[in-house]
């Protein structure tokens, strides 16, 4: 039945259905059947009770009738014998007259008779503990079963008293099974006794059929004593002798085998059925627990209340974003300086292309789109920064501060964006405006204008650049990337107030940068110059920079995205910056929809050239359902996953819930409250305690791998992979449809150092048809700007050192200077299909640096066309091409699964481990070498296996 799944459900839905308990202390047993039909109830507890009395005497009874059969057949083949020995000895003496022997002759006989009748019983005895022994082997259970008195011509007292022994402990277990659990002392100290039980009988056994050996070399001495002295006989007298002789044996062993026949029958006749039928199942006529509409309806309906209103409580409660202005500013004791409505940035786009008369590239109209103080004056995103404009000059005025920091608390908040509207915007109005773009880790404000980003700030501090020299005006907006067709100063009066200084080239150590005393030089002259100094900087919580520039700047204006933070982490980013006595002057609310509450609803607009201010008049006589409608079926988008905002977002399924249990709570409840019909059997046993099921229902749920936009800590939303790209997709074992990020979409353990640590500020997403692979650098260069190639052909190991193809090229993909984060990144991108793997850099002698990198290519082109293909896959994050010409080889494998298989003797390497092809080109002779890491130098590769000792005896090769 358990490898039949049709009959398996079938016994599992009855036993659903059925109960067996004691009565009391009674040996009384009841069995209560539930169901819909009355008369399947009854049915099927008789079925029950008249099944389990035969079942019950069938199996107490099992030994008898299993040893009354086998001395049936040795009956059987006894009396045959018998008979046939009659037949003979007549026939003979009918053919020679009666001869006969002498009296001696016969006393001899008589004792040859007795030795082989003896040797014959000891034989049928070994045969019989043989096949016992045998039996056992295959069921254990048959210890308990066989009837060793009646199967033996000999009897063994000690194999009968612990026989005996046995069945008395495992009633006893029987009966404790039914008030304690397997792991009970009791139970076990049962078991336990059983088990040495059990072992000593089957050593008596053996020992036993060792003794009816012996015995067996001694009857069979005997016997051949008297043979040869029988042989010595008359030959007529002899023959005749020896069919009588044969004849009396035959009949021993025959009225022998009658014996215990007569005694197996008696055992038999002497069983009884030890469970009877007390009172059978008759046809119920009441149901239990009759439906009763009245009732079940009101408890339905409170039970879907208290549901309904527990969920949405608790959805609430988990929120911790805040849902009103009144709340941001009570939180932080602060003033909301501007609210910024959401926009889709591709309606922006859409719109501003409609409006041009010649067509643009798709990057030009993305730098558009964030400057739409600019390219779209009338529009309500325009306005709302004009907004933003007028409170945060009049502050300054009341204060009298010239410089001004935008920051936010994580990267994605739109700080940046913010920055340069509010620049673009005070330009507006005539003031000499300087831009500053601080963010010296990430800088965006200069591929915003479309300029070149060097030399700049920090050329300033660094390389005594002069601040003439770096400072753009509207001539090098003109001259950079978008050029005339974005920038006319004709279009929007004042846009020549505007200046921007770029941060420079990417140093390494930006908040030294920050810290030092030329800053503040310079932001002294910067305030004799301009009317205002606009800083763009880096976030709060992931890094130091904004608040080191916060107390050197006049004032601060924090950004918050609606929603994409919680509360706690707002307040801290607010608590960072005055710890250093930084001045807040605001907050300013990013990315607000007019349908997350109805205290925002006075934000509602189009994107049009036209304005909505507050309610129209259907609006007012509509506010409720509009209310209802935006708190049901509105859609988040640009907020970060994570549980809070996803219960968030869920929240209508709190409200439904409370709505079903109202219109269907009576019909739920009713339908578990249902009685079913059902009836009591009873039956009596011998014993005072009924046996247990035990049968186990074994399920097995298969769990499909969840897809990774779906997963906690992921960030950005999917994009769509062209269906064009499917064969690629394929190649890389990656999904259609999903999309992976370098340097952000990684799956983020729950740990608040990976969270604050690994989010990066989202990137453009780079023009594929523009994107050319960099310049090969050595390791020693690679957080340098200048890129430079340091491995020439001619400088490349020796051709004798190559094992199969070379292929000493590879992608890096990030740098960590943390090696959990390292692993758990290419952890994530090994899961996602692309086979990354670590190696170290040793350039920086004051901390090693864990690069993240990817296949093992031949040449340039084949590393470009990589390149390409993960751009098209949605790999969003920045390339740069890498030389390793050096190895640590663990071994060269004929398949795959062997080096896997051999690689599991250093676990501390899995994620330093990659397979490299011997010939990439021809899978057929391809062999695999199982490498560790990159490196640029036989030197590297040496300091990194004095790092791992398990590696020392591995040799170096070329990639």
């Amino acid at each position: 039945i358990r490898n039949n799944q049709k009959y398996f459900n079938i016994v599992s839905k009855l036993k659903a259905r059925v109960k067996t308990e004691q009565e009391g202390y009674t040996n009384i047993i009841n069995i209560t059947v539930t169901s819909y039909k009355p008369q399947e109830t009854s049915d099927l507890a008789n079925a029950l009770a008249k099944v389990y009395t035969i079942e019950d005497f069938k199996e107490k009874n099992a030994q008898t009738t299993k040893a009354l059969k086998t001395v049936k057949e040795q009956l059987s083949k006894a009396e045959k014998a018998l008979r046939e020995s009659e037949r003979k000895v007549r026939k003979y003496r009918e053919q020679h007259k009666f001869v006969t022997l002498d009296g001696s002759a016969s006393r001899l006989t008589s004792k040859l008779n007795d030795a082989e009748t003896e040797l014959e019983n000891i034989r049928s005895d070994i045969t019989q503990v043989e096949n016992i022994l045998f039996e056992i082997e295959q069921n254990p259970d048959y210890i308990y079963f066989s009837s060793f008195k009646l199967l033996l011509n000999q009897q063994n007292a000690v194999l009968d008293g612990i026989q005996s022994q046995m069945n008395q402990l495992r009633s006893k277990l029987n009966n404790y099974s039914q008030y304690y659990t397997p792991e009970h002392p009791i139970i076990k100290d049962i078991k336990l006794q059983i088990n040495n039980k059990q072992k000593r009988f089957i050593d008596e056994l053996k020992a036993f059929r060792e003794t009816l050996i012996h015995a067996e070399i001694a009857a069979q001495e005997k016997w051949k004593k008297f043979d040869e002295e029988y042989k010595a006989l008359p030959l007529q007298g002899l023959t005749l002798d020896n069919l009588e002789r044969e004849l009396g044996i035959n009949t021993k062993v025959y009225q022998e085998a009658k014996l215990r026949y007569q005694e197996a029958l008696i055992k038999q006749s002497e069983q009884v059925q030890e469970v009877f039928i007390i009172r059978p199942a008759f046809l119920p006529t009441t149901p239990i627990n009759p439906t009763m509409i009245g009732p079940t309806t009101a408890v339905g309906t409170i039970i879907g209340l208290i549901l309904g209103i527990v969920l949405a409580f608790v959805a609430e409660t988990l929120d911790t974003t805040f849902s009103t202005i009144d709340d941001i500013e009570k939180t932080l004791d602060t003033t909301v300086l501007g609210i910024i409505p959401y926009v889709n940035i591709e309606d922006i786009k859409t719109k501003l292309e409609e409006k041009m008369t010649n067509p643009v590239s798709d990057e030009i109209l993305q730098m558009q789109a964030r400057l739409v103080s600019h390219y779209d004056p009338k529009s309500t995103m325009a306005e709302s920064f004009r907004g933003l404009r007028t409170n945060v000059h009049f502050g300054l005025l009341d204060k009298g501060y010239k410089s001004v920091m935008v920051t936010s608390s994580v990267s994605g908040e739109g700080k940046t964006t913010i920055a340069v509207n509010l620049a673009v915007s005070m330009a507006q109005i005539g003031l000499n405006t300087l831009l500053v773009e601080s963010d010296l880790r990430k800088p965006r404000v200069s591929r915003l204008f479309g300029i070149e980003r060097e030399p700049g700030l920090t050329d300033v501090v660094l390389r005594k650049e002069s601040l003439d020299s770096v400072i753009r005006n509207m001539t090098d907006l003109m001259l950079g990337t978008m050029a005339s067709d974005i920038f006319k100063a004709d279009k929007i009066p004042g846009i020549e107030y505007l200046n921007i200084l770029t941060c420079g080239r990417i140093e390494r150590n930006p908040s030294e940068i920050i810290a030092s005393r030329k800053i503040d030089g310079i932001l002294e002259e910067l305030k004799e110059r301009y009317d205002l100094i606009i800083f763009d900087s880096a976030p709060v919580i992931q890094a130091t920079d904004s608040t080191v520039l916060g107390a050197k700047v006049d004032t601060v204006i924090l950004t918050y995205y609606q929603g994409k933070i919680s509360r706690g982490t707002l307040r801290r980013s607010k608590n960072q910056l005055e710890m250093l006595k930084s001045d807040i002057l605001g907050v300013v609310i990013n990315g607000m929809k007019a349908d997350v509450s109805a205290d925002y609803a006075d934000y509602k607009y189009s994107y049009d050239y036209h304005y909505s201010y507050g309610e129209s008049q259907e609006e007012g006589r509509n506010k409720i359902l509009s209310f209802l409608s935006s708190f049901f079926l509105y859609k988040k988008e640009g907020l970060v996953t994570s549980f809070y905002q996803t219960l968030r977002k869920w929240r209508i399924l709190a409200v439904l819930g409370a709505i079903v249990g109202l219109i269907g709570g009576g019909c739920l409840v009713s339908k578990f409250l249902k009685s079913s019909k059902h009836e009591k059997s009873s039956y009596v046993g011998s014993q005072t305690t009924s046996q247990k099921d035990t049968l186990q229902i074994m399920t097995t749920k298969d769990t499909s791998r969840i897809p990774l936009e779906e997963m906690p800590g992921v960030y950005n939303v999917p994009k769509a992979v062209p269906s064009e790209m499917k064969k690629i997709a394929s190649e890389y074992g990656i999904k259609p449809g999903s999309d992976v990020s370098i340097s952000q979409q990684m799956v983020i353990p729950k740990s608040k150092t990976m969270q604050t640590t690994i989010k990066e500020e989202q990137p453009s997403p780079p023009v594929i048809t523009k994107t050319q692979p960099e310049q090969y650098i050595p390791m020693t260069e690679i957080k340098s700007r200048e890129f430079r190639p340091v491995y020439p052909e001619e400088s490349l190991p020796p051709a004798s050192e190559l094992r199969g193809v070379s292929q000493p090229y590879s992608l890096l993909l990030k740098q960590e200077t943390n090696y959990e984060i390292a692993k758990s990144e290419v952890e994530n991108l090994r899961m996602r299909g692309l086979p990354a793997f670590l190696t170290t850099d040793f350039s920086n002698p004051n901390y090693k640096t864990y690069l993240i990198c990817y296949g093992s290519f031949k040449s340039k082109d084949h590393i470009a066309k990589k390149i390409n293909e993960l751009l098209l896959l949605g790999f969003d994050g920045k390339f740069r091409n890498v030389q390793f010409p050096f190895a640590i080889s663990l071994g060269k494998f004929s398949t795959e699964e062997a080096a896997l298989t051999y690689l599991k003797e250093f676990p501390n390497m899995k994620e330093f481990a990659y397979l490299q092809p011997s010939d990439p080109t021809n899978a057929a002779a391809t062999e695999h070498f199982l490498l560790i890491g990159g490196f640029d130098s036989k030197e590297s590769a040496n300091l990194f296996k004095q790092t791992k000792p398990e590696l020392m005896a591995k040799v170096i090769i070329a990639r």
